[in-house]
C-alpha cells in the first residue's frame, strides 16, 4: 500500500509533498528575515509537509469515512507522501550527523542506515516470525511478547546508533512484520489500553502544561498563521489538482484535501522533539501546538458538511426482486461472519433456484472485525490472497465453492474478505451490493441460537451493523435469522423430503418483496411453498388488501397445477389473535419469509410494545422469538428504499414481469410509471 497506492493515489501525494515542503518553508525563509525570529518559523514550516497516515487513519475512522472510495485514496495518497517524507528525513539526518563529524565518516552516515533496514528486513523479522511458527497453536505466548518488545528496544538503540531518531527503526519494523493477527492482535491487547488511557493522555497532559500562550508575541503569531494558512491552502489545491485531472468531482477533490490537512500525535510528537532539542523556543512550540487545534476545528465540520459518504453507492435505478424480469439473472449478496451462517446460507441459495434460463450470481462477503491494523482491507478470494486473515475464512469459501461446482454453469460464485471497525463495515457492504447490481443483500442475525433451541450468543455490533445496512441499502434487504442449531441445518438437496417454505403476506412494499423471492423458491423442484395470506376481519375493500389480491392472483396463476405450491387464507381480528394463528400455523415449515414493515393495522395492537428487534419488525421479531415454538429459520425482508414512490408506482407493472405474464399493457405501465 505504500509503495503501490494506485496511479491517482500516487500522483496526490507526489504532489501534496512537494508543494506543502517548499512553498510554506520558502515562506517561512522570507518572514524569518523580514522579523528576524530565527529558526522556529521553518521548523514550523517542515511540519506542514507531514501527512501522517494514522492521524489520517484516525480522522477517517472517527467521521466514519475509512471504508469509503474517498477514504480508501486519502488513506492510499497519505502513505505515499509518508514514504517519501520519511525518506527525506532519513537523508536529512544522515547528512546532517555528516556536517557535524569529519570526511572519513561521511560515507558511515549514508550507508548505516541502508545497514539497520537490512537488519530489521532480514534478522528482526525472521526471528519474530520463527518464534511465532513455533509457538503452540501459532500464537504468541507471554515469552514471545516479551521477545517482540525488547526487539523493538534494539531497534530504537540502533537507531540513535546509525545517528537517526530512534523511532526509526522500530517504525520500519513496525512495516515489515505482518499485520492482523497473530502479532497485531496480541500487542493491541498487551498494550491498546494502557497507551489509550495512561501514556497518551499523560503525555497530552504534559504538552499542555508546556504550552504557554502567554509567550506568544504578535510577530510570531502573524509568522506562524501565514505559514500554516498558506500550507493549508497549498496543501488543498495540490490534491485538487490532480484529483480533477482524473476526474474527480471537485466536491470530492476539496474535501479529500482536507482530510489530507489533517493535524494530530505525530504533529504534536514533532513539535515536543523540536522543543526538546531546542528547535523550537516556547513561544513557537505554544503557536504550533495552537494551529493543531485550530486547523482541527475548522476542517472537521467542513468534512462533514461537504460530503455525505452514502452519495456513492446511492442508486437510481429499481434493484428489487419483485420487479426484475422473470429471466434475468438473479444477483445476490450474502454477508458471512463465521462458519455457522454456512449451512443457512447453502440452503438459502439452494432453494433460491438456480436454473440455466434464470442463473444466480452470488457475491459472498466474509465478515472480520479489524483487529491489530489501523487500515481495512478489501480483497477478493482467490491464489493471490490466501484466507489467512482468519481461521474461519478458509471453510467458508471452500463451502462456497462446493455450491458452485454443483450448480456449474446455473450459479456463479465471487468471494470476498471484509477486515474492516464493524460500525463502518456497512459502506462496504453498500458499496459491492451497487457495484455488483444485487437486488438482496442477506446479512446475518445478531443472535446464535443453540442446540437446545436457546440462544447462545449475542453480537450487538452486528445488530447495529444489520440496522445501518437497512438504513442505507441501494438494493433490498434480507435478515436471515438461522435456527439450524436446532433442526439440524439439513442440506435442500440432500432432503428426502421437500424443503418446506412459508410466506407470511399481510400487505405493503416489504411483504411484497418477500412474496416475490418465495415464488422464485417455488420454481425448485425441491421446494414445497405455502402462501399465507394474513387477512383482518372486515376489512374487504381496502385499497392495499385489492392490491395485494391483485398480486397474488397474479402469482397463483402463473403457478397453476403445480402440486407443490398451496395457498391459505387466515382472518384475524387483533394481535393476540394472530400471534395464536402463527403459532399453529409455522411449527411444519423450514423457512419462513415476511415483510419487516406492514401498513397500519389493528392486527398489530399489542405487538409492537413486546417487539425487542425493531430491525426484524412486528412479526418477525414474534418469529424470531426465543419464546416462539418453531424451527424454522426465518427471513425478514426490506424492499429497497430508494424512490421508494416510485417503486409503489410501478408495482403492478413489475409484479407483471415477475410473474412471467406477457402482457403489453403491463410494459406500458411500467415504461410510463418511470417517465413519470
Amino acid at each position: 500500500m505504500m509503495f503501490q497506492p494506485g496511479r491517482k493515489g500516487k500522483m496526490i501525494g507526489l504532489t501534496l509533498f512537494l508543494f506543502s515542503t517548499t512553498l510554506p518553508m520558502g515562506l517561512s525563509l522570507v518572514l524569518s528575515k523580514i522579523f528576524n525570529q530565527g529558526k522556529s518559523p521553518f521548523f514550523i514550516a517542515a511540519t506542514q509537509h507531514l501527512t501522517a497516515c494514522p492521524v489520517v487513519a484516525s480522522l477517517l475512522t472517527e467521521l466514519k469515512l475509512i471504508n469509503t472510495n474517498l477514504g480508501h485514496l486519502a488513506l492510499s495518497a497519505a502513505m505515499f507522501a509518508n514514504t517519501i517524507s520519511i525518506s527525506v528525513n532519513v537523508l536529512f539526518f544522515s547528512f546532517n550527523y555528516a556536517l557535524t563529524s569529519d570526511m572519513a565518516k561521511v560515507a558511515g552516515s549514508l550507508l548505516t542506515p541502508m545497514a539497520l533496514v537490512i537488519v530489521i528486513v532480514f534478522i528482526f523479522r525472521p526471528a519474530i516470525m520463527w518464534m511465532f511458527k513455533n509457538s503452540p497453536d501459532g500464537k504468541p505466548d507471554g515469552g514471545c511478547i516479551f521477545c517482540v518488545f525488547l526487539i523493538v528496544i534494539i531497534s530504537g538503540i540502533l537507531s540513535e546508533i546509525a545517528g537517526q531518531h530512534y523511532g526509526l527503526g522500530p517504525l520500519v519494523l513496525g512495516f515489515v512484520v505482518p499485520e492482523g493477527p497473530p502479532l497485531g492482535s496480541a500487542l493491541e491487547s498487551k498494550l491498546d489500553s494502557f497507551i489509550s488511557s495512561f501514556f497518551f493522555p499523560l503525555f497530552l497532559a504534559i504538552l499542555g502544561m508546556e504550552t504557554d500562550v502567554f509567550k506568544i508575541h504578535f510577530q510570531a503569531f502573524w509568522t506562524v498563521a501565514l505559514v500554516v494558512v498558506l500550507a493549508s491552502v497549498v496543501k488543498i489545491l495540490a490534491v485538487m489538482l490532480p484529483g480533477i485531472y482524473y476526474e474527480m468531482p471537485k466536491q470530492e477533490a476539496f474535501v479529500l484535501g482536507l482530510i489530507l490537512n489533517a493535524r494530530g500525535s505525530i504533529d504534536l510528537m514533532m513539535f515536543s522533539i523540536w522543543k526538546d532539542s531546542k528547535l523550537l523556543t516556547e513561544e513557537y512550540f505554544a503557536l504550533g501546538v495552537l494551529s493543531v487545534l485550530v486547523v482541527m476545528a475548522i476542517i472537521t465540520p467542513l468534512i462533514k458538511q461537504f460530503y455525505d459518504p452514502s452519495s456513492q453507492y446511492i442508486s437510481s435505478n429499481i434493484n428489487t426482486i419483485q420487479h426484475a424480469k422473470r429471466d434475468s439473472e438473479f444477483r445476490i449478496l450474502v454477508c458471512i461472519q463465521n462458519q455457522d451462517n454456512i449451512p443457512a446460507v447453502i440452503n438459502l441459495l439452494d432453494a433460491s433456484c438456480a436454473a440455466q434460463d434464470s442463473p444466480i450470481f452470488v457475491t459472498a462477503m466474509i465478515l472480520v472485525e479489524i483487529v491489530g491494523r489501523a487500515t481495512p482491507l478489501l480483497f477478493l478470494n482467490d491464489d493471490n490472497h490466501k484466507t489467512n486473515a482468519s481461521s474461519s475464512a478458509g471453510p467458508i469459501v471452500n463451502a462456497l465453492r462446493i455450491y458452485e461446482e454443483h450448480n456449474q454453469g446455473n450459479a456463479m460464485v465471487e468471494s470476498f474478505t471484509s477486515i474492516s471497525h464493524i460500525h463502518t463495515m456497512y459502506d462496504n457492504i453498500c458499496q459491492m451490493a451497487c457495484d455488483k447490481r444485487a437486488k438482496i443483500i442477506i446479512m446475518p442475525f445478531h443472535k446464535q441460537w443453540a442446540i437446545d433451541g436457546g440462544v447462545e450468543s449475542v453480537s450487538t455490533s452486528l445488530q447495529s451493523l444489520n440496522i445501518n445496512v437497512l438504513n442505507k441499502a441501494p438494493c433490498s434487504v434480507g435478515i436471515l435469522v438461522d435456527r439450524g442449531m436446532a433442526n439440524g441445518s439439513v442440506s435442500v438437496l440432500a432432503r428426502r423430503s421437500l424443503f418446506q417454505v412459508a410466506a407470511l403476506y399481510i400487505g405493503g412494499p416489504d411483504d411484497n418483496e418477500s412474496l416475490s423471492y418465495a415464488f422464485r423458491m417455488a420454481r425448485h423442484e425441491s421446494v414445497r411453498l405455502v402462501v399465507i395470506r394474513v387477512l383482518q376481519f372486515g376489512a374487504e375493500n381496502t385499497k392495499d388488501r385489492k392490491r395485494g389480491s391483485n398480486l397474488i392472483d397474479e402469482y397463483i396463476r402463473s403457478n397453476m397445477g403445480k402440486k407443490n405450491f398451496e395457498y391459505v387464507e387466515e382472518v384475524v381480528k387483533d394481535g393476540s389473535n394472530l400471534a395464536e394463528r402463527l403459532m399453529g400455523l409455522v411449527d411444519s415449515f423450514d423457512l419462513i419469509l415476511v415483510g419487516r414493515y406492514h401498513p397500519e393495522s389493528e392486527i398489530f395492537a399489542g405487538l409492537e410494545a413486546w417487539s425487542e428487534c425493531r430491525e426484524l419488525g412486528v412479526v418477525g421479531d414474534m418469529l424470531a422469538s426465543p419464546d416462539f415454538p418453531t424451527n424454522a429459520s426465518v427471513l425478514v425482508v426490506q424492499q429497497q428504499r430508494i424512490r421508494q414512490k416510485l417503486m409503489m408506482r410501478s408495482e403492478r407493472a413489475g409484479n407483471n414481469v415477475e410473474a412471467g405474464i406477457p402482457s403489453n399493457e403491463s410494459d406500458n405501465r411500467f415504461s410510463i410509471s418511470v417517465v413519470r
